[in-house]
């Protein structure tokens, strides 16, 4: 139940919000969208990098990348392993849509695999060690009492004294 009203809430939301930006957009002569920023980093990137997607479009309603749809003004991608590589981008305004297609290839791989470390061409001799039998009934731990050695603290008073010249106030003006 709890769930079904926190559907409903963020559907009136999210038609509140887009109802909200087009009403500007209805009055604007060419309500065509236009992009005034698109920001992202697709260099130096590994496969668990972070993106932060940027972007400002002009008549915009509400976005759509990959199965989401937001109305927020940045994307995060977290882990670029967990998301796809190539998505559409699209922006929704007033009857119009636009289609941006993004592009994530890394470029550097971390390999970061268990590795075997093998030695050819040592001469290594190993005795084994005997087998050592241990038998004992009883063990006897004579234990003496801690001896705690404190040093006394010392206080040493030093006075302070501070010396002043001694000035009229006319001086001081």
């Amino acid at each position: 139940m709890i769930k079904i009203r926190s559907s409903i809430w963020k559907g009136l939301r999210f038609i509140l919000i887009v109802c909200c930006r087009a009403l500007p957009v209805m009055f604007r002569f060419g309500g065509r969208i236009h992009i005034l920023r698109l920001e992202y980093e697709n260099k130096y990137l590994f496969e668990q990098s972070y993106i932060i997607i940027r972007y400002k479009f002009k008549n915009a309603l509400w976005f759509k990348f990959g199965e989401h749809i937001t109305l927020e003004k940045q994307i995060k991608i977290l882990n670029l392993k967990n998301f796809d590589k190539e998505f559409d981008f699209v922006v929704y305004g007033l009857f119009r849509r636009k289609v941006y297609k993004l592009s994530f290839r890394p470029d550097h791989t971390l390999k970061t695999d268990n590795f075997k470390t093998m030695l050819n061409g040592l001469a290594l001799e190993f005795n084994p060690l005997p087998d050592v039998i241990v038998d004992c009934q009883k063990v006897n731990a004579n234990i003496a009492a801690p001896i705690i050695d404190v040093t006394p603290i010392v206080m040493r008073k030093e006075r302070i004294e501070i010396q002043t010249n001694t000035y009229n106030q006319t001086e001081f003006i």
